[in-house]
């Protein structure tokens, strides 16, 4: 199993982004504030935006000239608007000194549960019309053993809310193996393979032994979930999409951008509370909960002891990891 690596850009008051780093590959979800490695980007597969408010989109730029040194395209997915918005922030600097293609985007754009694609590539066809199709989400968003899925929340506008999912793998218990008697070999994957099919045989050396005799050794193991989830309203509607892609999650990434005192406030901006955020990751069931995007008008003093506010209220609706 492949380890997974997350954190946010610029911590809990900085404009939202976060990393999710899984075996060679890199994820971002938003581009706001904070600095990333050159590792970071080289490896950086997949960029997956919110909504376009300057604080979610401002940091996109420097993702473009680093596109130069992929050999494939990397992937921008964001909400209606999006294609245009990415040729927007190309076309705002010169490019003649480098070779035609040399910057390669697929652009992706969710228009309520249709996906719409455009191939760009710069600065070759910045003055061509290009291609806007439909494409199949399955073939885009899924990714061998793993596979993002979304929902579109109301923050006045569509903001996307994002599940990373593992598929679920199999894992051979040593011990039971041991007490098998049998000798590891080929015939292992095999089993990985075939465990839900008991009337099959495993080829265990020139012999065939039933698969069913053997499924005691096998270990099923749930793949990990990784959801992020930033400005909304609390509301039925909204709880009710991120039950859909979120429940029992490893990680909840929830915004939580005022504190209960401005509940008010909270809902006029279509924001969440660190209290609703409690009472959300509650509802979801999720294992671990880690609050971000706090309004910078509480960011007076240390941000780990005002940080420890939103921590202590959300606590008070989820009993699960709060961070």
């Amino acid at each position: 199993m492949e380890s997974i690596e997350t954190r946010l850009f610029a911590g809990k008051f900085g404009n939202p982004g976060m990393i999710l780093k899984r075996g060679g590959e890199n994820f971002i979800f938003d581009c706001g504030d904070g600095l990333l490695s050159k590792s970071d980007f080289n490896k950086l597969k997949a960029v997956f935006i919110s909504h376009h408010h300057y604080d979610h989109f401002s940091g996109f730029d420097p993702l473009i000239p680093l596109s130069l040194y992929h050999e494939n395209p990397i992937k921008v997915i964001g909400p209606e608007g999006n294609i245009q918005r990415v040729i927007a922030k190309v076309m705002a600097y010169n490019w003649n000194l480098i070779k035609e293609d040399d910057i390669k985007l697929d652009v992706y754009e969710i228009i309520e549960d249709k996906l719409l694609f455009a191939s760009l590539r710069f600065p070759f066809n910045l003055d061509q019309k290009y291609e806007i199709k439909k494409v199949d989400q399955k073939e885009v968003l899924n990714f061998g053993d793993y596979k993002i899925r979304f929902t579109s929340l109301d923050h006045s506008i569509p903001s996307i809310a994002y599940a990373f999912s593992e598929k679920d793998y199999v894992n051979i218990d040593k011990q039971k193996l041991l007490e098998s008697g049998l000798n590891p070999g080929a015939w292992l994957e095999e089993l990985k393979v075939k465990f839900n099919q008991p009337r099959s045989v495993i080829d265990y050396f020139g012999e065939y032994i039933e698969t069913h005799k053997l499924i005691d050794m096998v270990v099923l193991n749930q793949g990990r979930k990784i959801v992020y989830a930033t400005d909304f309203i609390y509301s039925v509607d909204n709880i009710g999409k991120l039950l859909n892609i979120a429940k029992g999650a490893d990680e909840f990434y929830c915004e939580a951008n005022f504190l209960s005192s401005e509940h008010i406030n909270a809902k006029e901006n279509y924001h969440l509370t660190a209290g609703q955020a409690g009472m959300l990751a509650s509802e979801l069931g999720v294992k671990k909960l880690v609050l971000f995007h706090h309004s910078r008008r509480y960011n007076d003093g240390s941000e780990s002891v005002i940080s420890k506010s939103f921590i202590s209220e959300a606590s008070r609706y989820f009993k699960g990891e709060i961070c």
